[in-house]
Order: structure tokens, then sequence, then C-alpha cells
């Protein structure tokens, strides 16, 4: 009889585990079905923030699973839903409000930092060396860019040497604070773009900040080295013609790994978070250098083609022509590092929600030290 009783329950279990397991498949199989499918507003309105894409059908979890594997398992449609989500990760971080201040302290930090390198190099050669490289940087960026720091580098060599030893010191720490400050905001955009508050001490942020400007900076010099002196180290060498033009054609992929190189490790280390993996960072380490060097071909061309630009901004029109130049170039490699983060985010079923008309949006920038994380941590 104890037996038989004991029987009897073994089989009530089973039955009641069976029951729940087909209940929860068929609240899964509904749930899926619905995502399929436009949510409904009710439903749209319940999802917060970043989480989420109401417009938007999410991916299976058969085609969720592929994904996971890295951005070649996308079709045309993740890649629309995806760069739809870049555009939304853009106004929910105010990308663009941060790239304008990134390129107000990159202004401010140029001139000092020219005036700063002139009265260094004036102690040991010749100065006007300076002038000589900056105008080989024509393929770089815009010719406006270009000649506006060609005429204050050619205004400081002008200068007394002994008057600009004066103020070297200024400049420089000016210059290095401005680079600073518009290191540490691109940082923090990078940060909540990854859906993360930047908890990291001042210091800690300074060391970061300055760190990633020594990139920022050893890129600079390297693009002079090979833009302005390589060809004149190569002319001096009197090599065969066609073995110069072909160490000169190199130029471009060495100075386009190397910033592809510092976009990565910009990616990885920058944001205050778990470092991703290496698949979802190559996507914006490669795309941001080729949409920046076409945007900055864009602009020389606009530049060129439009003098009413010019004649709008009368003296100030070269350094607007700066000041674009250095948005352009916050601009895209924030939205490489905002690619990143939403294909990682797509691929576990996360898009980024769309900005809806009357959305009240939470601030998504915090520096105070000690914010509430803006989105749970994902399994990496």
């Amino acid at each position: 009889m104890v037996r038989r009783n004991q029987d009897s329950e073994r089989g009530q279990r089973e039955a009641w585990r069976t029951h729940e397991r087909e209940t929860h498949a068929h609240r899964l199989a509904i749930a899926h079905r619905s995502r399929r499918r436009k949510l409904r507003p009710e439903l749209a309105s319940s999802a917060a923030g970043f989480h989420g894409m109401h417009d938007v059908s999410l991916p299976d979890p058969a085609h969720l699973e592929e994904i996971r594997s890295g951005p070649h398992k996308l079709t045309l449609q993740d890649w629309r839903c995806v760069l739809r989500g870049v555009g939304a990760t853009m106004e929910r971080a105010n990308l663009a409000l941060i790239s304008a201040g990134v390129a107000f302290f990159g202004l401010m930090a140029v001139i000092p930092g020219m005036t700063a390198l002139i009265a260094l190099v004036g102690i040991f050669g010749d100065p006007a060396w300076i002038a000589e490289q900056i105008r080989a940087l024509g393929g770089l960026a815009p010719d406006a860019v270009v000649s506006i720091i060609y005429q204050e580098v050619q205004r400081l060599v002008s200068t007394r040497n002994d008057t600009l030893l004066a103020g070297a010191i200024f400049n420089l720490l000016l210059a290095l604070w401005a680079a600073l400050q518009g290191t540490r905001w691109v940082l923090i955009a990078l940060t909540a773009v990854n859906r993360r508050a930047e908890k990291r001490r001042a210091l800690g942020r300074y060391l970061a900040a300055g760190t990633f400007t020594l990139y920022g900076l050893g890129l600079s010099v390297l693009a002079v080295l090979l833009m302005g002196v390589a060809p004149v180290v190569l002319a001096f060498l009197h090599i065969e013609h066609g073995t110069e033009l072909l160490l000169l054609a190199l130029r471009w992929p060495v100075l386009g790994g190397a910033a592809i190189g510092v976009a990565l490790i910009l990616y990885r280390w920058g944001p205050r978070r778990r470092p991703p993996p290496w698949k979802w960072l190559w996507p914006g380490a490669i795309a941001a250098p080729l949409l920046w060097l076409l945007a900055s071909t864009a602009l020389t061309f606009a530049l060129r083609e439009f003098p009413a630009f010019g004649a709008a901004y009368g003296s100030l029109a070269s350094v607007v022509a700066l000041l674009l130049w250095l948005y352009i170039t916050a601009l895209v490699f924030l939205l490489g590092g905002a690619l990143n983060a939403e294909l990682e985010f797509f691929s576990i079923g996360k898009p980024t929600q769309p900005v809806q008309a009357g959305e009240t949006i939470e601030p998504r920038i915090s520096v105070s030290g000690g914010a509430k994380e803006v989105a749970e941590k994902r399994a990496e």
C-alpha cells in the first residue's frame, strides 16, 4: 500500500513537471510570435530607455545564436536594425553635442600646442622646418584647416624665440589640459553608448584620458612623419623612381592600419566596462577611419567648390573650418564605438529603442562616481 501511494505521488509529480514544461514552451512560443510582429503601443510604451526596439522585428532565437558568433552572420535586415539603433544611440547619448565640446577643446589644444612645440624646437634647430611639414598634410585635412595651422605656424616662427619660450610652459599646460578634457569626454561618451555610467574616480579618469591622449598624439606624429618627412627622406636617398612611388603609396595603408589599431585600443579599453570581445570591435574600428576619410574629403571638396562659406564667415572662415573638421573627427569615432556597442546588444536581443514623440530621455552621462548602472551586466 505504501509503495502504491509513493508510485502515485511520483506519477503526479512527473505529470505536474510535464505540464509546467509544456506551459513554459507555450509561453515562449507566444512571446516569440509577438516579437516577430511590431509591438503594440501599450507594450512599446513599457520598453524603457535603451532596451527593446518596437518598430523592427527581432531575430528568432536560432538566428540570434548564429549572430553571437560574429558580425559576419548578420543579414541585410539585421544591419538595417543595427544602423537604426546607432542613430537612436546617437540621440540618446547626445553624441553630436559631446562631439561639439570635443572639437572646442581640440581647437584650444592645437594653437597653444603649436606655440609650445615651435618654442621647444627653436632651442635645438630651425622651427621653420615645422611649417614645411604642416603643408604636407593637405591629403589628410581640408585646405582651409591646413592653411590656418600653417599661417599660425608662420606667425610663430617669425616671432622672437625668447618671447615664445617665456610662454612655452603656459601654452604647453593649456594644450595638455584642453587635450585631456576633450579625450575625457570621448571616454565618457563611449561609456554611455555601452549603457554604463562613468564610475571611475577623478584620478582614474584623467589617467585614462592622458593615456589615450598620448595614443592620439602618437598617431598625429606618425601622420606628419609619413606625409611630410617621408617624401623628403626618399628624395634625399635618390632611390629608383618606381621604388619611391611604391614606398610613397605604402604610406596610406600604414597610416590606415595605425588608425585602426588606435581605434581598437580606444573601443576596447576606453569605456568603463569589462573589455568587449574583439569580434565586436573590428566593424567600428574599420568603419570609423574610412568614414572619417570620406567625410574629410567631402568637407575639402565643399570648401573648395563653395566660396560662399568663406564669404559668410569672412576672416573666421578658416577657424570655423578647423572647428568643423575636429567636430567631424570626434563624431565619426564616437559613432564607431556606438556601432560596436549596438552590434553587441543586438546579438543578445536588446537593440536600442528609437526615441518616441513625447518621450522624456533620461540623461545617460554621469560622472558623479556613484551613479546607478544604465543597464544590466550582460554575459560576454
